[in-house]
């Protein structure tokens, strides 16, 4: 999650998520979006334990809750992986 949300770095250096709120973007406005299965990316996926944490970590540094979105839906189509992320997180 370091990588996710603090500092981007390698090909695409700045688009962390607390890299573009401290650019000055409202993080209102910030949608984090992850491929569903590795068969939809062939980087930057992550578990769905893995990424329910980074969640809530980010959330009790800074807030940030907007919205996370996958590609791509027919790869989730019961929700199964949604609802494993989102587990604690939507109360």
């Amino acid at each position: 999650g370091h990588g996710l949300f603090n500092e981007s770095g390698d090909w695409c250096p700045g688009s962390s998520i607390n890299e573009i709120i401290a650019a000055g973007i409202p993080k209102e406005k910030i949608v984090l979006g992850k491929p569903a299965t590795t068969a939809d990316g062939n980087n930057g996926w992550m578990s769905a334990a893995a990424l329910n944490k980074a969640i809530k970590d980010n959330y009790a540094y800074n807030g940030w809750k907007t919205g996370i979105m996958f590609w791509q839906f027919t790869s989730d189509i019961n929700g199964t992986f949604c609802n494993e992320v989102a587990q604690g997180i939507i109360t």
